[in-house]
């Protein structure tokens, strides 16, 4: 299963993936990283989508997931 348009398509494993990150961050360390976690995941789905529109090919997962993971390191680190 995908979901699909012209110029790109979206697994329900990414989806499945992005979705664990953002429950996992607001079960772990509150709503407010989960929140904050979102916001960077879709940051990082929108830049991943710029340098798609230049690359052509681009897997979405690495770039959206470590700019959703990076509010929970932090946390971790202080």
């Amino acid at each position: 299963m995908a979901f699909f348009t012209n110029d790109w398509g979206i697994g329900i494993g990414d989806l499945i993936c992005y979705s664990m990150l953002v429950s996992s961050a607001s079960a772990n360390f509150g709503i407010m990283i989960g929140g904050i976690s979102l916001f960077f995941l879709l940051l990082g789905s929108l830049f991943t989508m710029k340098f798609v529109s230049k690359e052509k090919n681009m897997p979405g997962l690495p770039l959206s997931f470590f700019f959703g993971l990076l509010p929970s390191l932090i946390i971790l680190i202080l």
